[in-house]
């Protein structure tokens, strides 16, 4: 699956609706590693939480190398991962994201 941040993500989703089939419940199932990788980021200062309760990325925090330590697999994961920040920084508020992707808050 092509995953490219220059195609919008509702573009993204149009064509590969197939994507979303039970995406709600496989997105609950990942909350409680993202809650335990959000923990692990607060506690390592690699992000912090703003007075408005948002999360940001800590001044002080390196950018993680691309290729040291990373093999094919990795290097994968961090390039699509990129792609899919820059989709959820371009798409807007959050209700919005929610609705392309059929999730219920």
């Amino acid at each position: 699956m092509n995953i490219n941040s220059r195609t919008q993500l509702l573009v993204w989703i149009q064509r590969y609706p197939q994507l979303l089939i039970d995406f709600p419940k496989r997105a609950r199932e990942l909350v409680p590693i993202t809650n335990e990788s959000v923990e692990f980021l607060l506690q390592t200062g690699k992000i912090r939480l703003t007075e408005n309760g948002e999360l940001e990325i800590s001044s002080t925090s390196r950018i993680l190398s691309k290729t040291k330590f990373v093999d094919e697999e990795i290097s994968d994961c961090l390039k699509k991962g990129e792609h899919i920040a820059k989709w959820f920084a371009l798409a807007g508020k959050v209700e919005t994201i929610y609705i392309e992707l059929g999730v219920r808050p």
